[in-house]
């Protein structure tokens, strides 16, 4: 599967500037502005998300090619949601719709965030050396008790066959 898998991706191409252009689509921040409403403001986490649900929609209804949020209907489903106004500022919002920085913010073990990545490759890397290892010594291991084997029956063979003559 590992070596299946190395070709597979030997042959991987990415048009960065299309995946770009796809991650600046349908909302995909949304997800990440609920969870800093519910972390910045304090929200619930039906409430951030019932928020983020209603903003979404009232920007497709007013712009049905919209990408984002604007900043007066954020305001006005907080309104209608929390009672009260966001605090967020107009660059942590923007920050937010930025997926590159968005990604860079996934630091966790298995996240996208390129030391992430890294790091999870270099564990990956060392899981195979070891495996690769333990296959080569079990391999050994195999071939001397094969050729023991192979020693003690040929002495017996012959013990045997000395004894019939």
């Amino acid at each position: 599967t590992a070596k299946l898998l190395a070709e597979v991706v030997r042959g991987l191409s990415f048009d960065t500037e299309l995946m770009r252009e796809r991650a600046s689509e349908g909302f995909i921040h949304a997800t990440d502005l609920a969870e800093t409403i519910m972390q910045e403001e304090g929200a619930t986490y039906r409430q951030a998300h019932r928020l983020v649900g209603l903003a979404v929609r009232e920007a497709l209804a007013a712009d049905p090619g919209a990408r984002d949020v604007p900043r007066e209907i954020l305001a006005n489903a907080a309104r209608e949601v929390l009672g009260r106004p966001l605090q967020l500022t107009a660059d942590r919002l923007e920050a937010l719709a930025n997926p590159e920085e968005v990604v860079q913010t996934r630091t966790g073990t298995g996240g996208a965030a390129g030391a992430a990545v890294e790091a999870m490759l270099e564990e990956c890397s060392q899981r195979a050396l070891a495996h690769q290892q333990f296959c080569t010594r079990e391999r050994q291991r195999i071939a001397d008790g094969e050729a023991g084997l192979l020693a003690q029956a040929r002495k017996r063979a012959a013990t045997n066959s000395a004894q019939v003559e």
